[in-house]
């Protein structure tokens, strides 16, 4: 479409045996991917889709659909998109090295599950540079996981990839929903 797509339009698509979650990727110096999964992203995804920008889902099932029809156009808006409000019960972590940057999310949801949910749930995609994503029990690695509840004492996994020596820095943020 000559116009910015609504991953989240209230009409205008099929998505049959598809994730919730879209991946896009910013090519500028260093390949990085933004995710999307109807709530919440990261690295700067949102629910807008910019005209001629590539995306991918993702599919574990057989005769996946995904078809877009006018409905789904967000004609006239920026793909940078400002809520209202923000997401509740979400921790973003951010891994910083200089400019460079990635960040994983932790959503707590009432519909969540301690497994891969493919209606809440994104998939880490390997960046060109340093990676951050939690780990589910499973090893799975997330860009967005997502949780009905932990117990105190309880613990999620971090993992960093391909970083190299020198100095970092984990910032904390939006947990002041909790």
């Amino acid at each position: 479409f000559q116009s910015t797509i609504d991953w989240d339009a209230a009409s205008g698509w099929t998505k049959t045996n598809i994730d919730a979650t879209i991946y896009t990727t910013d090519n500028g110096s260093i390949l990085q991917y933004a995710t999307w999964n109807g709530v919440t992203g990261t690295n700067g995804g949102s629910r807008y889709i910019a005209m001629a920008q590539g995306f991918w889902v993702k599919t574990s099932v057989s005769n996946p659909v995904l078809q877009a029809n006018e409905n789904s156009k967000a004609a006239g808006t920026q793909t940078t998109f400002f809520r209202e409000s923000s997401p509740q019960n979400l921790l973003r972590i951010t891994l910083l090295k200089g400019s460079t940057r990635d960040e994983t999310v932790i959503h707590f949801r009432d519909d969540a599950t301690e497994n891969f949910d493919a209606y809440a749930d994104g998939l880490k995609l390997p960046n060109g540079t340093f990676n951050l994503s939690s780990l589910q029990s499973d090893g799975k690695k997330l860009a967005i996981n997502s949780l009905s509840s932990i117990a105190c004492g309880s613990a999620i996994k971090l993992n960093i990839e391909n970083a190299v020596d020198g100095g970092y820095t984990l910032n904390f943020s939006n947990y002041q929903s909790f």
